[in-house]
């Protein structure tokens, strides 16, 4: 029998930490390590398409769930070699930007610039024109492939720029997956492609060589508290990451058996990850879905018979209320994975007693942008026995709780299973460093006092027990300090999730003057059967008004005092959120400035 845990969000360890330093506890992995001497060497190119690869040429890589379409992994590598040909012959700084919503170009894309030596920038097609002007200012791409449907804000990300290039500049620095008549002028990707045609060098037809240690991807931060930081992440990172994921790490994708189903943004490290290179390396397709919406997802795994999927909580969520899941079938699921944001104990209940008649099993993982981006994952045998969390670390990763008030480690005898404190994290899958951003870099680490590697600050307030498994409890700076105490905004957003009207929530800190502190305060959206879409305004406001009483009164009811919503409940339309599923809590101070005049900190 398991014994009894401790409750998933404890914050009362920080009050009884001494002060008093005590040796580092430093986590490790219980799978064994690889030894540094047998990680890869070589380039993520390499790594993905090695001369001795036992997969079939003709076995299908990428499947687009909204036309049919697919490549081969013949395809992928034929694709990806006219693409390097290409960035070779036009030379340049030697990075470009992808900016595509996922398809099958995306691929050919990404694998041809690894192939051509060149720097990858990932950047989301949801970005604004001004974050994407950011980020194209921080990555300086000579080249940028993007469609006719985004080249509209990619222009005007252009224009914002401190130092706007000609028209004729601008021209030269895209290329358009197709052609459109508001694409006059531009170059196509088949265009560009056709003159790496012709007689062709043995210099142009294999890879460059690049060192294993320099940047492979400029991936982004998600810039939920402020504007993002580009991420150098390394060929070294990225390959020595694969092979740390091999199975029992991870479940077991059998090529030419399971199906992987495709929703993550490829523009984030966590989709790239796992749905572009370990696919690629391991042999098994991914089945694409272009549009995050429920019904295209339900169709695609009716249709394609996809047995995984690799999901954020805001998909999570409709699976485990929306009425139209039960009108696709869904039987072919064996497992989902999650991850990019925190998943509580209550979700993860709800969606495998949705699918409790085929025995569904959800897993969590845990990782940043920073670290390539996987460091714990919860595996299949220990998901019904440890729902909430993100398992333990993965092999290579090592790991300590550190006290985010002091920098003292926790002492584990004295908080008794770990106890709560800021992650930090060091292995072969932690990045260079931030692109042009020296302070940033220098701030985010911590020298090692043991001749190891330097140690990540995570920003993360994680639990670990004594057995090796961790909890989230939520990001450091999101913590809100209500009179003396910390309340976890992931613990009230599990809790709120559980309420039967409630179909999805973002929790924030507002500063309450006759409080004279920080106080939490819960935006909601209402589930769809409760929509107020039929509701004259009138009503619609005394729907809301109720609803947002009743939540209030509902979590006084569960929480102690200092986690009672003294904030208020909101009910909007929509919570803000980034690509890979995090709350972009920014915007909804945005909002609280907005209403009340810059009440929220």
């Amino acid at each position: 029998m398991l014994k009894p845990r401790p409750p998933l969000f404890s914050l009362a360890s920080f009050r009884s930490i001494s002060a008093t330093p005590s040796p580092p506890r430093i986590y490790t992995s219980p799978h064994a390590s690889i030894p540094s001497s047998l990680l890869p060497r070589t380039s993520l190119y390499s790594h993905l398409f090695p001369p001795n690869s036992t997969f079939s040429p003709s076995s299908p890589a990428f499947i687009d769930a909204s036309t049919g379409k697919s490549l081969t992994r013949q395809d992928v590598y034929e694709g990806a070699g006219k693409v390097s040909r290409a960035l070779r012959r036009r030379g340049g700084n030697e990075v470009v930007g992808i900016f595509l919503g996922n398809g099958l170009d995306w691929p050919l894309v990404f694998v041809g610039a690894q192939k051509a030596g060149w720097k990858t920038a990932l950047l989301a097609g949801s970005l604004s024109p001004s974050d994407l002007s950011h980020q194209l200012s921080l990555s300086s791409p000579s080249l940028t492939i993007t469609t006719p449907t985004l080249l509209p804000t990619l222009l005007q990300a252009y224009s914002l720029a401190k130092n706007p290039l000609r028209e004729e500049e601008i021209k030269e620095r895209i290329v358009l997956t197709s052609t459109s008549t508001e694409s006059e002028g531009f170059q196509t990707l088949q265009e560009f492609v056709q003159t790496s045609e012709g007689e062709i060098s043995d210099v142009e037809e294999s890879e460059k060589k690049v060192d294993c240690g320099e940047t492979s991807v400029i991936c982004f931060s998600s810039g939920t508290e402020g504007l993002s930081k580009g991420v150098e992440t390394t060929h070294s990172n990225l390959t020595s990451l694969l092979d740390m994921m091999k199975t029992p790490v991870y479940p077991l994708m059998e090529p030419g058996k399971d199906l992987l189903l495709g929703v993550l943004p490829f523009s984030h490290i966590y989709g790239l990850f796992k749905l572009i290179l370990m696919p690629l390396q391991r042999g098994f397709p991914v089945v694409i879905v272009p549009k995050v919406d429920l019904k295209t997802i339900c169709s695609a795994v009716e249709t394609y018979k996809t047995t995984a999927a690799i999901l954020v909580p805001p998909i999570l969520i409709h699976l485990a209320n929306s009425k139209i899941v039960d009108k696709y079938d869904m039987s072919s699921l064996k497992w989902l994975l999650s991850g990019a944001a925190p998943l509580g104990d209550s979700l993860t209940r709800a969606v495998e007693k949705r699918f409790a008649a085929q025995d569904l099993v959800l897993l969590q993982g845990f990782g940043l942008t920073e670290t390539s981006p996987v460091t714990h994952i919860l595996q299949l045998s220990d998901a019904r026995s440890r729902p909430g969390s993100i398992g333990r670390l993965i092999p290579n990763v090592e790991a300590r709780l550190v006290n985010p008030e002091t920098g003292v480690d926790i002492d584990s005898a004295a908080v008794g299973e770990g106890g709560d404190g800021e992650l930090w994290v060091r292995g072969p899958n932690v990045m260079r460093g931030y692109l042009n951003d020296s302070a940033s870099t220098l701030s985010t680490f911590s020298p090692s006092t043991d001749g190891g590697d330097r140690w990540l600050k995570t920003g993360d307030i994680v639990r670990a027990e004594q057995d090796g498994y961790f909890f989230v409890v939520d990001r450091r700076k999101e913590l809100i300090k209500y009179n003396g105490h910390q309340v976890a905004p992931a613990e009230l957003e599990a809790l709120l999730l559980i309420h039967e009207r409630v179909a999805d929530v973002g929790v924030i800190g507002v500063w309450k003057e006759e409080e004279k502190s920080e106080v939490p305060r819960a935006y909601i959206v209402m589930k769809p059967n409760t929509s107020l879409e039929e509701e004259t305004d009138a009503s619609s406001s005394q729907i809301k008004m109720d609803l947002a009483k009743d939540v209030e009164e509902w979590v006084r009811e569960r929480v102690a005092p200092h986690k009672f919503l003294r904030g208020g409940v909101v009910v909007i339309e929509q919570i803000p959120k980034s690509p890979s599923g995090k709350i972009l809590r920014r915007q909804l101070r945005d909002l609280a400035k907005e209403v009340e005049g810059g009440c929220s900190r």
